[in-house]
Protein backbone atom coordinates (compact mmCIF):
# COMPACT_ATOMS: atom_id res chain seq x y z
CA UNK A 1 0.00 0.00 0.00
CA UNK A 2 2.80 1.86 0.45
CA UNK A 3 4.40 1.58 -2.71
CA UNK A 4 0.98 2.05 -4.06
CA UNK A 5 0.63 5.44 -2.70
CA UNK A 6 4.19 6.73 -3.46
CA UNK A 7 2.89 5.78 -6.82
CA UNK A 8 4.60 2.23 -7.32
CA UNK A 9 7.69 0.51 -6.35
CA UNK A 10 11.11 0.38 -8.72
CA UNK A 11 11.50 -2.79 -10.16
CA UNK A 12 14.04 -3.49 -7.69
CA UNK A 13 12.32 -2.67 -4.85
CA UNK A 14 9.30 -5.05 -6.06
CA UNK A 15 11.97 -7.81 -6.77
CA UNK A 16 12.82 -7.50 -3.19
CA UNK A 17 9.68 -7.64 -1.87
CA UNK A 18 8.78 -10.77 -3.39
CA UNK A 19 11.50 -12.48 -1.91
CA UNK A 20 11.02 -11.14 1.17
CA UNK A 21 7.56 -12.87 0.97
CA UNK A 22 8.70 -15.85 -0.39
CA UNK A 23 11.31 -15.92 2.87
CA UNK A 24 8.79 -14.93 4.90
CA UNK A 25 6.57 -17.83 3.75
CA UNK A 26 9.89 -20.79 3.76
CA UNK A 27 10.40 -19.71 7.30
CA UNK A 28 6.73 -20.27 8.75
CA UNK A 29 6.45 -23.63 6.45
CA UNK A 30 9.68 -24.55 8.10
CA UNK A 31 8.73 -23.64 11.52
CA UNK A 32 5.39 -25.05 11.35
CA UNK A 33 7.05 -28.67 10.79
CA UNK A 34 9.80 -28.38 13.55
CA UNK A 35 7.15 -27.95 15.54
CA UNK A 36 5.01 -30.59 14.02
CA UNK A 37 8.32 -32.91 15.06
CA UNK A 38 9.13 -31.91 18.35
CA UNK A 39 5.01 -32.71 19.51
CA UNK A 40 6.18 -36.35 17.21
CA UNK A 41 8.96 -36.24 19.35
CA UNK A 42 7.51 -35.49 22.60
CA UNK A 43 5.28 -38.80 21.53
CA UNK A 44 7.66 -41.08 21.17
CA UNK A 45 9.90 -40.12 24.35
CA UNK A 46 7.32 -39.94 27.55
CA UNK A 47 4.20 -41.40 28.66
CA UNK A 48 1.79 -38.70 30.76
CA UNK A 49 -0.77 -39.81 32.74
CA UNK A 50 -3.50 -37.71 33.40
CA UNK A 51 -5.51 -36.24 36.19
CA UNK A 52 -7.89 -33.56 36.74
CA UNK A 53 -7.08 -31.10 39.14
CA UNK A 54 -11.26 -30.12 40.24
CA UNK A 55 -12.86 -29.83 44.31
CA UNK A 56 -16.09 -31.15 42.66
CA UNK A 57 -17.25 -33.27 40.22
CA UNK A 58 -18.72 -32.24 37.26
CA UNK A 59 -21.74 -33.82 34.85
CA UNK A 60 -19.59 -32.04 31.93
CA UNK A 61 -16.57 -34.38 33.09
CA UNK A 62 -18.20 -37.32 33.05
CA UNK A 63 -19.94 -36.88 29.65
CA UNK A 64 -16.81 -35.48 28.05
CA UNK A 65 -14.43 -38.06 29.70
CA UNK A 66 -16.27 -41.39 31.17
CA UNK A 67 -18.93 -41.96 28.79
CA UNK A 68 -21.97 -44.38 29.52
CA UNK A 69 -19.84 -47.56 29.31
CA UNK A 70 -17.05 -46.00 31.77
CA UNK A 71 -18.65 -44.70 34.90
CA UNK A 72 -15.51 -45.20 37.59
CA UNK A 73 -13.04 -42.39 38.44
CA UNK A 74 -10.40 -43.00 41.30
CA UNK A 75 -9.88 -39.79 43.28
CA UNK A 76 -6.40 -39.01 44.90
CA UNK A 77 -4.19 -36.45 46.00
CA UNK A 78 -0.64 -35.08 44.29
CA UNK A 79 1.18 -36.49 47.12
CA UNK A 80 -0.71 -39.73 47.13
CA UNK A 81 0.23 -39.94 42.95
CA UNK A 82 3.80 -39.05 44.29
CA UNK A 83 4.04 -41.64 46.65
CA UNK A 84 2.31 -44.59 45.03
CA UNK A 85 4.74 -44.59 42.30
CA UNK A 86 7.09 -47.24 42.50
CA UNK A 87 10.31 -46.76 40.50
CA UNK A 88 12.92 -49.18 39.75
CA UNK A 89 15.19 -46.57 38.66
CA UNK A 90 15.14 -47.04 35.03
CA UNK A 91 12.12 -44.03 34.45
CA UNK A 92 12.04 -40.55 35.36
CA UNK A 93 8.62 -39.35 36.22
CA UNK A 94 7.46 -35.78 37.29
CA UNK A 95 4.49 -34.69 37.99
CA UNK A 96 3.17 -31.26 37.94
CA UNK A 97 0.36 -28.84 36.40
CA UNK A 98 -0.80 -28.51 32.64
CA UNK A 99 -0.13 -24.67 32.08
CA UNK A 100 -2.24 -23.19 28.85
CA UNK A 101 -0.28 -19.94 27.73
CA UNK A 102 -2.29 -18.00 25.21
CA UNK A 103 0.91 -18.10 22.57
CA UNK A 104 0.97 -21.50 22.55
CA UNK A 105 0.66 -21.69 19.43
CA UNK A 106 3.58 -20.04 17.68
CA UNK A 107 5.72 -22.47 15.78
CA UNK A 108 8.80 -20.56 17.10
CA UNK A 109 7.50 -21.00 20.79
CA UNK A 110 7.30 -24.55 20.40
CA UNK A 111 9.98 -25.41 18.25
CA UNK A 112 12.46 -23.78 21.35
CA UNK A 113 10.86 -25.75 24.14
CA UNK A 114 11.82 -29.07 25.69
CA UNK A 115 9.75 -32.07 25.43
CA UNK A 116 8.71 -32.34 29.18
CA UNK A 117 7.94 -28.46 28.86
CA UNK A 118 6.01 -29.22 25.68
CA UNK A 119 4.45 -32.27 27.36
CA UNK A 120 3.28 -29.94 30.21
CA UNK A 121 1.37 -27.22 27.65
CA UNK A 122 -1.70 -27.42 26.10
CA UNK A 123 -3.77 -24.77 23.88
CA UNK A 124 -5.98 -22.28 26.07
CA UNK A 125 -9.09 -24.41 24.56
CA UNK A 126 -8.34 -27.51 27.46
CA UNK A 127 -7.79 -25.04 30.01
CA UNK A 128 -11.34 -26.10 31.39
CA UNK A 129 -9.64 -29.62 31.87
CA UNK A 130 -7.50 -27.92 34.93
CA UNK A 131 -5.18 -31.09 34.54
CA UNK A 132 -2.15 -32.03 36.32
CA UNK A 133 0.53 -35.20 34.77
CA UNK A 134 2.76 -37.45 35.81
CA UNK A 135 5.03 -37.81 32.79
CA UNK A 136 7.54 -40.90 32.82
CA UNK A 137 10.74 -40.76 30.50
CA UNK A 138 12.15 -44.27 29.99
CA UNK A 139 15.71 -44.37 29.99
CA UNK A 140 17.84 -43.40 27.14
CA UNK A 141 17.95 -47.47 26.42
CA UNK A 142 14.12 -47.80 26.45
CA UNK A 143 13.83 -45.05 24.41
CA UNK A 144 12.82 -46.83 20.99
CA UNK A 145 9.82 -46.31 19.96
CA UNK A 146 7.92 -45.88 22.96
CA UNK A 147 4.15 -47.38 21.25
CA UNK A 148 1.10 -46.68 23.20
CA UNK A 149 1.72 -47.26 27.14
CA UNK A 150 3.66 -49.15 29.39
CA UNK A 151 2.96 -50.43 32.80
CA UNK A 152 3.77 -48.61 36.22
CA UNK A 153 3.68 -50.35 39.32
CA UNK A 154 1.43 -48.61 41.88
CA UNK A 155 0.92 -48.62 45.70
CA UNK A 156 -3.05 -49.07 45.70
CA UNK A 157 -3.36 -47.77 48.85
CA UNK A 158 -1.12 -44.69 48.79
CA UNK A 159 -3.03 -43.86 45.33
CA UNK A 160 -6.55 -43.89 45.93
CA UNK A 161 -7.94 -42.05 48.35
CA UNK A 162 -11.65 -42.49 46.41
CA UNK A 163 -13.47 -44.13 44.27
CA UNK A 164 -16.36 -42.13 42.30
CA UNK A 165 -19.31 -43.47 40.60
CA UNK A 166 -21.02 -41.25 37.43
CA UNK A 167 -24.16 -40.16 38.22
CA UNK A 168 -25.81 -42.47 35.62
CA UNK A 169 -24.04 -45.99 36.69
CA UNK A 170 -25.56 -48.75 36.42
CA UNK A 171 -26.05 -50.70 39.70
CA UNK A 172 -24.00 -53.40 38.42
CA UNK A 173 -21.14 -51.11 38.58
CA UNK A 174 -21.45 -50.11 41.96
CA UNK A 175 -21.15 -53.85 42.69
CA UNK A 176 -18.43 -54.43 40.72
CA UNK A 177 -16.64 -51.47 42.15
CA UNK A 178 -17.51 -52.44 45.47
CA UNK A 179 -16.34 -56.30 45.07
CA UNK A 180 -12.72 -54.82 43.46
CA UNK A 181 -12.24 -52.09 46.57
CA UNK A 182 -12.82 -55.11 49.04
CA UNK A 183 -10.20 -57.58 46.31
CA UNK A 184 -7.77 -55.26 46.82
CA UNK A 185 -8.34 -54.09 50.09
CA UNK A 186 -9.06 -50.94 50.07
CA UNK A 187 -11.00 -48.73 52.53
CA UNK A 188 -14.70 -49.20 51.22
CA UNK A 189 -16.18 -45.39 50.97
Amino acid sequence: QIFRASGGASDQTSDKLEQWRAQQARDLEQNQALALLKRIQVAETCWANCWHLIERESVALWKIYHGKNKPVAVQSTVGGLRDSIRSDGSNDVSIGVVQYPQNRLRPAMSSAMSSAAQAMTKTPAFAFENELRAILTPGAAQQVMLGTGTKVSVDLQALVAAVRLSPVAEPWHVELVQRLIEHHGLQRL
